[in-house]
């Protein structure tokens, strides 16, 4: 799977506007966060919004909401690298 363009973010934006992908992503137990290359957050599932602490603005970056260096790591190996973990 590869990573999106950064012109790509508007069609991740529309595609996580379907309601029944939301819902779907919403019941999975684990957290599921969806981040652009400059690290904004883009969706973040029920179980990553309990987990994670988010500001008010709606695009908060991974840095705004989690000071953990492994997990900023593996966001940011995955964009460099192009692939998921």
């Amino acid at each position: 799977m590869d990573i999106p363009d950064q012109s790509e973010n508007r069609l991740y934006r529309e595609w996580l506007a379907n309601p029944m992908l939301r819902a779907l992503l919403d019941v999975v137990r684990e957290g599921v966060l969806i981040v652009d290359r400059d690290m904004h957050v883009l969706f973040a599932n029920r179980t990553a919004r309990e987990i994670f602490i988010f500001p008010a603005q709606q695009w908060p970056r991974l840095i705004d909401i989690t000071r953990n260096k492994e997990i900023y790591h593996c966001f940011t190996s995955a964009l460099t690298e192009k692939t998921v973990f």
